[in-house]
C-alpha cells in the first residue's frame, strides 16, 4: 500500500529523437510518484513515465505516456490518482504494453 504522496511542482522534459526535425519540448508538471508525473499537452492532462535529470526539479519524460481525458485540474486528478494502488502498476506497464489513445478518469 502506498504511503501519502505529496504533489511535487516539476519542470518535464520532452526529449525529440535527433534528426527528427522536432524540437525539445518543456512542460509544468506534478510529480505523482518517483517515475510518474502529470501535465498538460494542447489542453488535455497526461500521465508519463518520467526519471530526474542531472537538473534539480527537471524530469525527463521516458519514452511512455498517456493521454488522460478529464478538464479538471491536475491538483485535483493527483489527489484522484495518488490513493489509487492500481497508480503504481500503471506506471510499471504503460512502457511495455500497448496502452489506448486515452483513458477517461
Amino acid at each position: 500500500m502506498n504511503t501519502q504522496y505529496q504533489p511535487k511542482p516539476v519542470r518535464l522534459l520532452w526529449e525529440a529523437e535527433p534528426d527528427s526535425g522536432w524540437t525539445d519540448d518543456y512542460f509544468d508538471g506534478l510529480l505523482v510518484r518517483d517515475n510518474g508525473a502529470l501535465y498538460y499537452y494542447e489542453g488535455n492532462p497526461w500521465l508519463a513515465v518520467v526519471e530526474p535529470t542531472e537538473t534539480a526539479g527537471l524530469y525527463r519524460i521516458d519514452g511512455a505516456d498517456l493521454q488522460l481525458t478529464s478538464k479538471k485540474p491536475l491538483k485535483e486528478i493527483f489527489r484522484m490518482l495518488s490513493g489509487m494502488s492500481a497508480l503504481d502498476y500503471l506506471l510499471k506497464v504503460m512502457p511495455d504494453v500497448m496502452m489506448p489513445d486515452e483513458m477517461p478518469i
